[in-house]
């Protein structure tokens, strides 16, 4: 649940304005209101969530390489796509290590601390990555995220030519990812 004043905060809107726009959201059942502890999403949310993951394609396409990619390493295997501002889990299955990360679909990731995001961030135009990467100020998730633009640049051009890239610990300290 998050108060109404956070969400105005977070928005950058207006408090009248957020809760406008909250309780029409409330009134469609996207979101749903506890009077003492604020607003959450509404189930409404994760059916409209299951039409658009049905409408998918290349979910039902990638699934099982995923299955098989999965079963073959053990690890937990993901798939992204791209969005304006960060990459969005599609699928995640986890895999059958005692330690292991987990990934939950619908989570987003930052392009440049996780190796899907620099994996799908180093294919795009540079015009591109390069808005991408000044859009905002890059996050420190860990003391060991690159937060560079330029040693984010380094890194998608050796995994442009290599065919992969890595993460260890900058986006969760005891993690490493391949993408």
């Amino acid at each position: 649940h998050v108060p109404l004043r956070e969400i105005a905060a977070a928005t950058g809107l207006l408090k009248t304005t957020t809760f406008n726009l909250v309780t029409a959201l409330v009134d469609t059942g996207l979101v749903e209101r506890d009077a003492r502890l604020g607003y959450r999403l509404g189930l409404h949310a994760l059916i409209y969530g299951r039409v658009v993951e049905r409408q998918l394609d290349i979910v039902a396409l990638l699934r099982p390489h995923l299955v098989q990619l999965c079963a073959d390493t053990r690890e937990t295997v993901n798939a992204a796509l791209p969005c304006p501002t960060d990459v969005v889990i599609v699928e995640s299955l986890e895999g059958g290590q005692g330690l292991r990360v987990s990934s939950y679909a619908g989570t987003r990731a930052p392009y440049h601390s996780t190796a899907c995001g620099r994996a799908l961030l180093s294919h795009m135009p540079a015009p591109v990555r390069r808005r991408i990467l000044t859009l905002a100020p890059l996050l420190a998730p860990t003391p060991k995220t690159c937060i560079s633009v330029s040693g984010i640049e380094a890194i998608l051009t050796e995994c442009r030519r290599s065919g992969y890239v890595c993460e260890v610990e900058e986006n969760e300290l005891g993690a490493a990812c391949v993408a």
